[in-house]
């Protein structure tokens, strides 16, 4: 367990916090096979309708999700806008629409910096993720001088 993740349980403990699920966190971007977001990469600029690939596995496979956040979010502010409940290999995990608003033609999240993560749940209610960052959203185009 990696000793940040320690510390974080740690603390949380010291301060009467309860932990009910314990994952593990992977930022590396996944190599095809192994569970992560293989497309979009990390530092990549998206627009438009996004495919997003990669793996998502386990041998108590129970389900996954997909969610979304601006970069300089706090834990509490992921959007999940994508779950599957049969494992994917080397596949489409979600088509994200980047352009979708709560008003015409307003983008539910402006341009920026964003983070995808991807959650592998296992029967057992434990879960892994893994984590694209950087992702840049960028839905308003160039101006033309």
């Amino acid at each position: 367990m990696p000793a940040l993740t320690l510390l974080l349980i740690c603390l949380l403990s010291s301060m009467g916090v309860g932990l009910a699920v314990v994952g593990s966190a992977h930022a590396a971007q996944s190599q095809p096979g192994a569970n992560g977001i293989t497309q979009p990469t990390s530092g990549a600029a998206v627009s438009g309708v996004v495919t997003v690939t990669g793996t998502a596995v386990d041998p108590n496979y129970l389900r996954y999700e997909l969610a979304f956040r601006a970069e300089s979010g706090t834990a509490g502010d992921w959007v999940v806008f994508a779950e599957g409940d049969q494992p994917i290999q080397n596949g489409i995990l979600a088509i994200w629409d980047t352009t979708i608003g709560r008003n015409v033609n307003a983008p539910v999240w402006p341009d920026g910096r964003y983070q995808l993560r991807l959650r592998v749940v296992r029967t057992d209610y434990n879960y892994s993720e893994y984590f694209v960052t950087g992702l840049i959203i960028s839905n308003s185009g160039t101006p033309t001088p």
